[in-house]
Order: C-alpha cells, then sequence, then structure tokens
C-alpha cells in the first residue's frame, strides 16, 4: 500500500513497511543525484519495520528501493514539529450501541502514515483500532464503536509514532450506554465499524495493511535539530 502524498518536511525522515520478507531484506535509498543516503532499519513488532535515514535529509527528491524491488519517489519539504495532541473524541450515539467519533488535531495530520491507534474501556487492555499506515489520511474523523454493557464507563484512545519515543497526549470520555429497547439490533454497528480491525474512517471506507512480500506504508515528519 503506497501512500498518494509521500512529500516530508526537512530533518530526520523514516518510512514504515508492513512485510512478510525475511528480516535482513535488504533497502537502498539514494538522493536526488543517485548517491546512497545512510539509513538504519528498526523492526516494530506485528511485521512492522520503520527504515529511518541516520541524519537530516535537505529538501529536494529521494528514492527508496524495497527487497521486492519496487521503487518510491519520496519530495522532501519544509519542516513540521511533532504534534502533542492526539485530537479530540466525542460521543455519536450512547443509546443502545456504543459508538464515538475521533477528529484528529491538525498538527497530527502529516503524521498519520506512521501513526498507530488503540484504545481501551475502563481500563481495560488496550485494542488496536488502526494499525500503522491504515488511517485514511484525507478524511481524519474516524469513528469508533466499543462493545460493553448499559451503565457508565470510560473511554481512552492513545496513539504512537513510529520511532517516537514521545506521543500525543491521549483522549478520553466518560459516557454512559443505555440499554437496547425492544427489537433493535447492538451488534450491527460494531461489526461495521470494524473495532478491532483496521479500523473505519468517517465515510466507511477502511484501510488494511498490505501484506504480501513487502507495502509502503508513509514516512515519518520531523521538524529539523
Amino acid at each position: 500500500m503506497v501512500n498518494d502524498d509521500p512529500s516530508i518536511p526537512t530533518g530526520d525522515a523514516a518510512l514504515v513497511f508492513h512485510t512478510g520478507c525475511a528480516a535482513d531484506a535488504a533497502f537502498q535509498m539514494t538522493d536526488a543525484n543517485g548517491e546512497p543516503v545512510p539509513f538504519d532499519v528498526e523492526t516494530l513488532g506485528d511485521g512492522v519495520v520503520l527504515v529511518k535515514a541516520e541524519g537530516a535529509l535537505s529538501p529536494g527528491t529521494y528514492q527508496v528501493e524495497t527487497p521486492d524491488g519496487a521503487t518510491q519517489l519520496v519530495t522532501v519539504t519544509d519542516p513540521a514539529p511533532l504534534p502533542t495532541r492526539l485530537g479530540t473524541l466525542a460521543p455519536l450515539t450512547t443509546s443502545c450501541k456504543a459508538v464515538f467519533q475521533l477528529t484528529i488535531d491538525a498538527a497530527l495530520h502529516p503524521f498519520l502514515p506512521l501513526v498507530r491507534l488503540e484504545y481501551a474501556v475502563d481500563g481495560s487492555e488496550r485494542q488496536v483500532w488502526f494499525e500503522y499506515g491504515t488511517i485514511p489520511v484525507y478524511d481524519p474523523a474516524l469513528d469508533l464503536g466499543v462493545s460493553t454493557g448499559p451503565g457508565e464507563h470510560h473511554l481512552e484512545v492513545f496513539g504512537t509514532i513510529a520511532g517516537e519515543a514521545t506521543t500525543p497526549d491521549a483522549v478520553a470520555l466518560d459516557f454512559s450506554l443505555t440499554p437496547c429497547a425492544n427489537g433493535e439490533d447492538e451488534g450491527t454497528a460494531l461489526c461495521a465499524l470494524g473495532q478491532s480491525g483496521a479500523g473505519t474512517s468517517r465515510s466507511g471506507a477502511g484501510l488494511g495493511a498490505f501484506v504480501l512480500c513487502l507495502g509502503f506504508v508513509g514516512w515519518r515528519r520531523r521538524r529539523s535539530i
């Protein structure tokens, strides 16, 4: 899966791959003159790797060749600061079904190809909502359906940026779920919202990880130092 807008600001840069290839599979990164660019490869887990340039990249065009022989051109543009906020969380419905909408903070938009979203209800174990590289970058209003019983509850949503030690602040919301009336189906909407898979955008278009040998996911964007 290729990001439709592979551009990055100046500064450190990295790209994420969902891969089924051997861990020692070779990448190549070159600048506009064909000169090699030094980089490191970091395993993120669950078949995801991070290919990270060793130093700041100047503005210009770069090419990345993946182990399956595919190439990707990337344009380096202006710097962008690391985001500190994930966004805002609001309920869409808490009658019979618990459905919420996360509106992504504008400062996080350039980083979406490298963001993983998780959620937890009532302090339970975190569940993956969107895996790295699966958030729809052009429709950052995301719907989440959670499965829980009637009563008072607490929902938290967490974001992780691949290759970064700091994370955006989590968002949380207390809500009260009212029971279903007779004849209402409390499970249908939750299944449609893909609560444990790749996730769902506001328009309902889910994006999944491309896992054959190697799938390009996106670039990390970070300010210059």
